[in-house]
């Protein structure tokens, strides 16, 4: 029996420890629809699901 896994990509974002900054910490969990051990995929996964999370005015210390 063959199985086909399928990767979860969860991107952190934090500025936490930035003294005088304003904190934002979010994350976003996505699944691909297929299969996949191509890098580019991956890429697109992480592109889409930070465009979600992203504020403009942070400085982001984790991706």
């Amino acid at each position: 029996m063959r199985r086909h896994s399928y990767c979860h990509t969860t991107l952190t974002l934090t500025g936490k420890f930035s003294k005088g900054e304003p904190y934002y910490s979010n994350a976003a969990t996505g699944k691909l629809p297929f299969p996949s051990d191509d890098t580019r995929d991956f890429i697109e996964l992480a592109r889409v699901l930070l465009e979600r999370i992203w504020r403009d005015g942070y400085r982001y210390l984790k991706a």
